[in-house]
């Protein structure tokens, strides 16, 4: 784990793709991004959150993939396969940043095969020891 607050959690996932990966999760379980902000306390809670987490990637490297994970849109879906039928309480929203780590190799060959060289329990140290600066945005580059 790297940080949490009253409404989300972030930390480095186990088999992470890239090096410093960070996920950010509501502790609250919801399926869509979209519907769980819909309360502006909820949005303003996530947007402080998320700047610290990204202060922290930032300081790592400048260059980032971020990623938002939801539940797909049932509405166009024909729900012909039973497992569509609990998306809503089988998925959890989730936000991923993935740093562009310089040397650091991320992808090796055509077969989508992953090499991420810092542990996950590494990369939650090293990412909770930065602490975000309070004040400040996160540099656009």
């Amino acid at each position: 784990m790297v940080d949490q607050n009253g409404d989300f959690i972030a930390f480095c996932p186990f088999a992470s793709r890239s090096p410093y990966e960070l996920w950010v999760l509501p502790i609250q379980h919801s399926s869509s991004f979209e519907k769980d902000l819909t309360d502006p306390v909820r949005v303003k809670s996530l947007a402080s959150f998320l700047k610290a987490c990204l202060q922290r990637v930032a300081k790592i490297s400048s260059i980032l993939h971020f990623v938002i994970h939801t539940e797909p849109n049932l509405a166009a879906r024909r729900l012909t396969k039973d497992w569509w039928n609990t998306v809503r309480e089988d998925y959890h929203w989730h936000i991923e940043l993935h740093p562009d780590v310089e040397g650091e190799r991320r992808y090796l060959g055509s077969d989508g095969f992953y090499f991420n060289p810092i542990p996950a329990e590494e990369a939650a140290l090293v990412l909770r020891a930065l602490e975000p600066d309070p004040g400040a945005a996160p540099s656009a580059v």
